[in-house]
């Protein structure tokens, strides 16, 4: 016979099986279901950010794209206070686009004017008398601010250099309810081209024209008014003088202008966007251009674009026409027109 059980030990035996954890049957489906959730919970955790990061800024509106007109001016610097120092703050953008949208989101310290320089060579570090361009200004980026004029008819953004003066900058403002106004050509001697003229059987509005190309007169002239005194010579009771070789010309950033190809533009490069509008202005018929400003390409980042310079015929350069569906679809492109050679 056994020996009789101690009820004490017994009763603490009882009570081991009473707390010892019972273990549920697991099918392998449910094994196999657990290691899957569990693998998806660990890559979760591995890509997580080890802390929470401050959200990133969101883009500006209308910083670009999407049907947006974006309207700059080539060879001009502008006058205002500077919100952002580009030599300070070592602001550089790949583009004018990009340049603009850095103001769009320096809104709130005030920003309204930006300042680009899309040319390789550089541009002019500021001041009238200086000739020599700055390479070190390549895609420098300035921001700055100034007051919109409460008269619609005073020019604004104002120009901080005169409109014959090759700056290589290119300038915009922000504000949705400015309106860009290209001033109109100059003669070697500073005339004004007249404002509104025929020639050639086309119209010009304010711009120089290769109206005639003979001994006579200048291969590129301008036709003025009667009160300017230092005219070149007389045609018919007309009087022309030469066209100076720097331009002022409405912009137009992400945006390739439609009309009629004047020249091969794939073998055609220059340095800025300003250069490209002097062209159009030396080239019989041209009355719009385009230009790549964007160094990693455009038509889809097709690099061996950057910098080259279309020449082109619209039917109405007062009514541009932009390709690929509208205004700002056409990356990096840089778009002008000038008021020449207009059908009658």
């Amino acid at each position: 016979m056994s020996p009789p059980r101690d009820a004490n030990a017994t009763a603490r035996h009882a009570d081991r099986l009473q707390h010892q954890p019972r273990f549920r049957r697991v099918s392998l489906r449910q094994l196999l279901l657990a290691a899957s959730a569990l693998a998806v919970v660990l890559a979760l955790m591995a890509n997580a950010a080890p802390a929470a990061a401050a959200p990133a800024p969101a883009p500006a509106s209308g910083s670009g794209g999407g049907g947006i007109q974006m309207a700059a001016m080539t060879n001009r610097d502008v006058e205002g206070g500077v919100v952002v120092d580009a030599d300070d703050e070592k602001l550089y953008t790949q583009t004018a686009t990009d340049c603009r949208a850095a103001c769009l989101n320096a809104s709130a310290a005030g920003c309204n004017l930006w300042v680009f320089c899309p040319s390789p060579s550089g541009c002019l570090s500021g001041g009238t008398n200086e000739y020599q361009r700055d390479m070190r200004r390549y895609r420098q980026c300035w921001l700055k601010t100034d007051r919109k004029p409460a008269n619609p008819s005073t020019t604004w953004p104002r120009p901080k250099n005169s409109r014959d003066q090759a700056v290589g900058w290119i300038s915009g403002t922000t504000d949705p309810n400015a309106t860009e106004r290209a001033p109109g050509d100059t003669t070697w001697n500073k005339c004004a081209c007249r404002s509104d003229y025929s020639a050639d059987g086309y119209r010009f509005k304010g711009v120089c024209a290769m109206v005639q190309n003979n001994y006579n007169n200048p291969q590129f002239t301008c036709v003025v008014n009667p009160d300017c005194r230092n005219y070149n010579f007389w045609l018919n009771g007309v009087m022309y003088d030469g066209c100076n070789d720097a331009h002022q010309c409405v912009a137009y950033l992400d945006t390739d202008l439609d009309g009629k190809v004047l020249n091969n533009g794939e073998w055609n490069y220059v340095d800025a966007p300003d250069d490209c509008c002097n062209q159009c202005a030396n080239t019989k018929q041209c009355n719009t251009w385009n230009w790549c400003g964007d160094p990693r390409g455009c038509n889809g980042g097709e690099l061996y674009r950057f910098r080259q310079c279309w020449l082109k015929a619209a039917d109405d350069p007062g009514n541009p026409a932009p390709k690929n569906g509208g205004w700002g679809n056409s990356s990096g492109w840089i778009s002008g027109v000038r008021q020449a050679w207009i059908r009658d």
